[in-house]
């Protein structure tokens, strides 16, 4: 922690230290604490209540609030009550709730007066579905036929449990922990996988032999697991449970796999994707690649997806050259046929015209031939007669 406060005027209250202000009257201090600790209504201990009255006695300068989205919610409101501060400020890289009350903020904390839109880090997502396992699909199947007479809720846990469990997600996290992180691992990346199931998480952290964190892993154990994933090349992946959400930071973080999380959940999916948000000076945003990776359900269908998709377009190129050339030749056959026919016709025409002159004048030499040699007949018989 870089500051020029005393050490001895820095108080923390959490449920494992609790230090009483001391001369709080003559001496300026800091505290921090949680949500939680601030916003309990029931019974605490000695010393935490203690502390608890000192804080809604003093009257202090500022109020910092880191996530300031749970703010609104019905158990941490009453921590700007608390309080007494001359001035709050509240910080988030998710101003997302997925209900109203974040327009509670107004009044509670004030309106929005900053936002820098181009400090965060180039984000590439991608999605990629895997199918499931012959045995749990038909599992899945008979899951929906058999609990027609179980709850809903019931119902929908065991279906969720099934296409969580799938096999194959597991051999897809141990072609991404085998494979894609090496390429990672060249670039000097670090990932994180979520799940939001335990005993997912659990099992497949002990079956890559990685580390996870979830809430049965003490306070002691987390710092040393990611200190030794900042730290320690060594320690490149680590699996995270929904505890990772909040109040970790982990700058040098710059890949996220998910196996499992609350489906329809913008909250989730953005305080996630802002584990890997950190402008990484390794790979400046600006220079043209992508420094962060986020990938979902996690497949290796992509490659047969792809293959499929160039199939699909050769075949429907092929077919479209072959219809063109079919109506070319079809057009030009036709146009053949056409001339052909309309040659023929007009010769016919003029044959049948040129027949019909010939036989017109044929008839007419005919008509006046007869005609000449019949006046000669009349002509010349009386004079045989007289003779």
């Amino acid at each position: 922690m870089y500051t020029t406060v005393p050490p001895e005027d820095i108080y923390t209250l959490t449920a494992e230290q609790k230090r009483p202000i001391e001369d709080a009257e003559r001496r300026a201090c800091v505290v921090i604490s949680t949500y939680s600790m601030l916003g309990f209504t029931g019974r605490r201990s000695g010393d935490a209540e203690l502390i608890l009255q000192q804080i809604q006695q003093l009257e202090w300068g500022s109020l910092i609030v880191d996530e300031v989205q749970v703010m609104p919610a019905r158990t941490f409101r009453t921590v700007a009550t608390t309080v007494k501060a001359h001035c709050c400020l509240g910080l988030t890289a998710t101003l997302v709730r997925e209900d109203d009350l974040i327009y509670d903020l107004h009044w509670l904390i004030g309106p929005k007066l900053y936002e820098d839109d181009g400090y965060l880090a180039k984000v590439r997502c991608v999605e990629v579905w895997c199918e499931m396992s012959p045995p749990f699909f038909e599992e899945y199947l008979q899951a929906a036929v058999d609990g027609r007479d179980c709850p809903p809720t019931m119902r929908a846990a065991l279906r969720r449990a099934l296409w969580t469990c799938n096999p194959d997600k597991l051999k897809a996290c141990e072609y991404l922990t085998k494979y894609l992180i090496r390429f990672h691992e060249q670039r000097g990346d670090k990932a994180i996988v979520f799940s939001d199931n335990i005993f997912i998480l659990k099992e497949f952290a002990k079956k890559l032999g990685r580390y996870y964190i979830c809430g049965s892993v003490d306070m002691r154990e987390r710092m040393k697991i990611l200190s030794e994933f900042q730290e320690r090349s060594a320690c490149n992946t680590i699996f995270l449970s929904k505890v990772g959400d909040n109040a970790i930071d982990l700058p040098v973080a710059n890949v996220i796999i998910q196996i499992s999380s609350h489906y329809g959940s913008r909250r989730q999916e953005a305080q996630r994707l802002g584990r890997i948000l950190r402008p990484k000076p390794s790979t400046p945003a600006g220079a043209g690649g992508f420094n962060a990776f986020l990938t979902q359900r996690v497949v290796v269908l992509v490659v047969v997806v792809v293959v499929v998709v160039v199939v699909v377009i050769i075949v429907i190129a092929v077919v479209v050259v072959a219809a063109v050339v079919f109506v070319v030749v079809f057009v030009v056959v036709v146009v053949a046929v056409v001339v052909v026919v309309v040659v023929i016709v007009v010769v016919a025409a003029v044959v049948i015209v040129v027949v019909f002159v010939v036989v017109v004048v044929a008839v007419v030499v005919v008509i006046v031939v007869d005609s000449t040699l019949l006046g000669s007949m009349v002509f010349s018989c009386p004079r045989a007669v007289h003779n």
